[in-house]
């Protein structure tokens, strides 16, 4: 059996799959599975898809399908379905370093109790360049706590990495104690990349690379009558790491800035959004849970003008 899969979502990605299946194909160690996740693409994706595996593929695959439900149900979807140790997700429109399987197997083969492989990552601006991302440490081997404190209130890490299975799908379960329905808050992924860094024992960055594509049409690059919802998320965790001393600040300031951004990009965007009273009834409903005098206590100065802000318009 193979040690990694490799989850790709996809919606509308028939432009894309030629150059996935390519990179794919390049990787130096061919031992890994794939889970092709179709969800509900309106365009040729799977006819495209299985058009370009039809030669020269020596890794495992499989390919699956559902109706639309984004891209945190896709992922789940693969992940349920993967049947090795190690589970790494790539959306369809990003790349991978050619050496990154084979050096995956090497820090198993190194470390066998390891839970998170952390590749170094590649960020593309809208011009087309690219920067790697500034980790909070240059140390390989990282602590839970740190990896979670520094994804708040901005990253200092990443989440594309690849992971014990098993942690993952306990994280989607803490994850369902908050988010019962199953909600799409748009980015679901993001709440369950700090729960995978508290569920992880050892985590070990590597020096393979991950590449995020800068994509015009993503759906977190156009206008989103829907965006207000990742407050929800941002709300919990809050409710998860704020017992947490050490994390108590950061996860109060990641809050307020989803609250602050997501209440400007309201203004901003008004004329366009004909669901504004849905934005402001869930900006004042979560403002409401928020007693601003226990809340300030250790924020800098400019956090509690934001919030005194948002508290004075009485959204």
């Amino acid at each position: 059996m193979n040690l990694v899969s490799i989850i790709v979502p996809m919606y509308n990605e028939q432009e894309n799959v030629e150059q996935c299946i390519n990179m794919l194909k390049r990787q130096i160690n061919q031992n890994f599975d794939v889970c092709f996740i179709d969800d509900g693409s309106k365009d040729c994706t799977v006819e495209k898809l299985k058009l370009f595996l039809n030669e020269n593929v020596h890794f495992k695959y499989k390919i699956m399908s559902q109706a639309n439900q984004g891209a945190a149900a896709a992922r789940k979807t693969g992940i349920d379905n993967a049947v090795t140790q190690f589970i790494m997700i790539c959306d369809c429109d990003d790349k991978i370093s050619d050496d990154l399987v084979n050096e995956i197997y090497k820090i198993h083969e190194l470390h066998k109790d390891v839970d998170i492989i952390l590749p170094e990552l590649m960020i593309q601006s809208k011009d087309l360049s690219w920067q790697k991302l500034k980790f909070y440490t240059e140390e390989s081997i990282l602590k839970s706590r740190d990896c979670v404190k520094y994804s708040l209130d901005g990253w200092h890490i990443h989440g594309c990495y690849a992971i014990r299975k098993e942690i993952f799908q306990r994280s989607y379960e803490q994850y369902r104690e908050f988010n019962s329905s199953n909600i799409n808050y748009i980015n679901n992924d993001e709440v369950l990349t700090r729960l995978n860094f508290k569920n992880s024992k050892k985590i070990i960055k590597l020096k393979a690379l991950y590449y995020y594509c800068y994509n015009e049409n993503s759906t977190t690059k156009r206008i989103n009558k829907n965006k207000y919802l990742m407050v929800n998320n941002a709300y919990i965790l809050y409710l998860i790491f704020s017992s947490d001393k050490e994390l108590n600040i950061p996860v109060k300031n990641e809050l307020l800035n989803s609250l602050w951004g997501t209440f400007r990009y309201m203004h901003s965007n008004k004329k366009e959004l004909d669901n504004l009273n849905e934005w402001q009834l869930l900006l004042k409903e979560k403002l409401k849970r928020i007693s601003y005098y226990e809340y300030v206590v250790n924020l800098n100065f400019k956090s509690k003008i934001k919030l005194f802000l948002l508290k004075l318009l009485n959204l």
